[in-house]
Parts: C-alpha cells; sequence; structure tokens
C-alpha cells in the first residue's frame, strides 16, 4: 500500500473484491471457493484498513462520517438482502 499509494490501493482492492466475489459464483468444487472466500476477506480487511486511513488523514470530521456511513451500512445490509 506505502509502495502504490493510497488511492490507487484503494481502487485496485475494490476491483479485485469485486472480480472475487463474481469468482465465488463460477466455483466449482470447494476447495478453488475456500481459497477464493479467504482471499476476499483479506482484500477487504485491506480495503477497510486503507478507507479508514485516508478518513483519519482527512481530519476528524471524516472520521466521523466514515464510522456512520460504515456503522449504518451494517446495519441496513442485513434488512435489504432479506427484503
Amino acid at each position: 500500500m506505502d509502495r502504490v499509494g493510497r488511492k490507487r490501493s484503494i481502487a485496485g482492492l475494490f476491483l479485485l473484491g469485486s472480480g472475487l466475489l463474481l469468482m465465488t459464483g463460477l466455483q466449482e468444487n470447494i476447495v478453488g471457493l475456500l481459497v477464493v472466500i479467504m482471499i476476499y476477506f483479506t482484500c477487504a480487511t485491506a480495503l477497510y484498513t486503507c478507507l479508514y486511513a485516508q478518513a483519519g488523514q482527512n481530519g476528524p470530521r471524516s472520521v466521523a462520517a466514515f464510522a456512520t456511513a460504515t456503522d449504518f451500512g451494517m446495519a441496513v445490509g442485513p434488512l435489504i438482502a432479506w427484503a
């Protein structure tokens, strides 16, 4: 992340995560599915870290807005999935 830069890392991690989610539907065996899911979770954790670091660099108001948006997404996401 440090060599590429935060903004490029965020864009790359979003693209990689999206591709990995698409690949989960194409997996025919359990081992391939587990590998893709493990890589996806690693990618998601790195993305979350980059986004929080970017918000921290922008100041406390940005961190508060990011935390609120994250909490709202975690609350509404399951409701949308079950609707």
